[in-house]
């Protein structure tokens, strides 16, 4: 059964190549996702160069496989090991790449604390406020706020440069 599977696909990948080459030199089909296909990562997901894990799910099956895998490997992530905590105090400052680490905020009493947030891209590309579509609300920082970060960064430069 093993040998009569096989030469059916054989067949079929001879029968099915001229269409398939049709396609993809005439509609351009299947040219851009090949890459992806043989597990080529595109450079926006892989910018160091590290392993990465890369899952492609189509079926039921693989459907289900793959949310038992990521459950375990968001489990991983989160282990209370290796999780950084911060408790805040005025006049703290946290940086992070959000492409490196999951970051989740908490819910705090916006009646009595203020949040300032700032996002800068250094390198690379990513989605920005504008990029993320209509169901997120950005709102602009408040001109205290502003002015405040500004004295920081003054501050923090060294004179003359």
């Amino acid at each position: 059964m093993y040998v009569v599977y096989s030469a059916l696909i054989v067949l079929f990948f001879v029968v099915m190549s001229p269409y398939l080459l049709y396609q993809a030199v005439r509609y351009r089909k299947y040219v851009t996702s090949l890459p992806q296909r043989l597990g080529i990562l595109p450079v926006s997901f892989n910018l160091d160069g590290d392993e990465s894990i890369w899952i492609h799910a189509v079926s039921v099956g693989e459907v289900l496989t793959a949310r038992a895998l990521l459950q375990e490997l968001l489990e991983a992530a989160t282990a209370r090991e290796i999780v950084y905590t911060h408790r805040w105090v005025p006049g703290d400052l946290v940086m992070w790449d959000n492409r490196c680490v999951l970051h989740r905020g908490r819910p705090w009493d916006e009646s009595r604390y203020r949040r300032v947030m700032h996002r800068t891209t250094v390198a690379g590309d990513g989605p920005t406020a504008a990029d993320v579509g209509a169901d997120l609300a950005v709102t602009p920082a408040r001109d205290t706020d502003v002015a405040r970060g500004r004295a920081q960064l003054e501050f923090a430069t060294p004179s003359g440069s």
